[in-house]
């Protein structure tokens, strides 16, 4: 199944993508990435998050990174920054 990406997964990506989150290093957790939605006035929850993650993870926009302090962390992949560049 193709995961069809919509605004959620756009402004997740832009997240990444301005916080200069392109390595295992320097990757956002779900925490993070809640904290920074929280600019754009539409809050989503952990579990929303969890899954634009899991399938943008899988279509090989976003890859996961080092854990920091038992939290997956996750980072924009070529495919993502591709993405980002044809809007």
């Amino acid at each position: 199944m193709e995961y069809k990406i919509n605004r959620t997964g756009v402004i997740l990506l832009q997240i990444l993508d301005n916080n200069d989150a392109n390595s295992s290093i320097s990757g956002f957790t779900i925490t993070d990435l809640m904290n920074a939605l929280d600019g754009f006035g539409n809050p989503r929850n952990r579990m929303t998050i969890y899954r634009h993650l899991k399938c943008m993870t899988e279509a090989g926009f976003i890859a996961k990174g080092i854990p920091d302090n038992h939290a997956d962390t996750f980072y924009l992949l070529k495919k993502g920054k591709d993405l980002l560049k044809g809007e």
